[in-house]
């Protein structure tokens, strides 16, 4: 897939940190509950890398606390999340805004075997789902761009800045699909039910 095709009753899974009631609908990524920030980034990133540098090392930024309602992740964690996704969305809005922002989508993944590879690499206690799309629209991505993240232990000038360059690099063949991926993720617009929990 190279656009958001239409998909219908199409087996896909997901992985979780916790079981989902089989028949309940899939969410949107999680990170969106973060949008207000994501945009306050983008536009902090689109002033100047030095007015995003800045804000980082503020006191407003480094006494933020977040807190997902939706996934048990600390606050630093989710930060660097807000940051990564603020250069993933800010790059698709650049490159390819006719693609549905990662923010608006749910993810899941094509195959079983990508799925086990994932839950083992990043969330071995996870638990994956199956799970059909009763309707809507996908695109297959480069998934293994996202987890190195962006590191914001150091925020050193130049540091931050060669850091900064790297992801937004990942980011371009991320939206570009330059990648062939070693973990394609389902990007989905629509509505995916979840069949049963798999052990």
């Amino acid at each position: 897939m190279n656009k958001f095709d239409p998909v219908k009753n199409e087996i896909v899974y997901r992985v979780d940190f916790n079981p989902i009631p089989v028949g309940e609908h899939l969410n949107p990524y999680y990170i969106r509950e973060f949008s207000h920030l994501i945009n306050f980034v983008i536009n902090k990133l689109r002033s100047s890398q030095g007015e995003l540098l800045n804000y980082l090392r503020s006191p407003d930024w480094q006494s933020l606390e977040l807190v997902s309602s939706a996934i048990p992740l600390d606050s630093e964690t989710l930060k660097m999340m807000v940051v990564l996704e603020s250069i993933f969305e800010n790059e698709r809005q650049l490159i390819t805004p006719e693609f549905s922002s990662r923010l608006d989508s749910i993810f899941a993944w094509p195959t079983l075997e990508v799925a086990k590879r994932f839950k083992e690499e990043y969330i071995p206690k996870g638990v994956i789902h199956r799970c059909i799309v009763e309707s809507g629209s996908a695109i297959e991505m480069c998934g293994d761009l996202l987890p190195p993240g962006i590191d914001l232990s150091n925020l050193n000038k130049e540091i931050f800045s060669e850091q900064l360059k790297q992801t937004t690099g990942r980011a371009r063949t991320y939206w570009k699909q330059l990648n062939n991926p070693i973990l394609p993720e389902l990007l989905i617009k629509g509505r995916v039910l979840v069949e049963s929990v798999i052990n």
